[in-house]
């Protein structure tokens, strides 16, 4: 259903520890290039996702890497800062759309 938008857009962070970045960015990952059992069903899930957005013209996918200047407490310590960054600080939110995020509504 991917492929029904304009435009794709995936916000990841490294920093985040909830959501695996290769999996907010649809990709592989090492391990699972490497896993001989459930290798080709992740491989079969991003294809099933990705393909369709890949073979339609009307559809664009965009890939963001995001890295946040966060303070040293526990939430950033167990990757929930990162999570939350992006709809926690308007700030962010702000300068995404400024600088990246309007041109893909027009």
């Amino acid at each position: 259903g991917l492929q029904y938008f304009k435009n794709v857009v995936l916000v990841a962070s490294p920093q985040d520890r909830y959501v695996p970045f290769h999996s907010a960015r649809i990709e592989m990952c090492k391990n699972a290039i490497k896993d001989k059992h459930t290798g080709p069903i992740y491989t079969e899930m991003i294809n099933n996702l990705l393909q369709p957005v890949m073979d339609s013209k009307e559809c664009t996918l965009i890939r963001h890497d995001v890295f946040h200047a966060l303070p040293n407490t526990a939430n950033t310590l167990i990757g929930r800062a990162a999570h939350i960054a992006v709809l926690d600080s308007e700030l962010f939110l702000e300068k995404f759309f400024l600088v990246a995020g309007l041109s893909y509504f027009k």
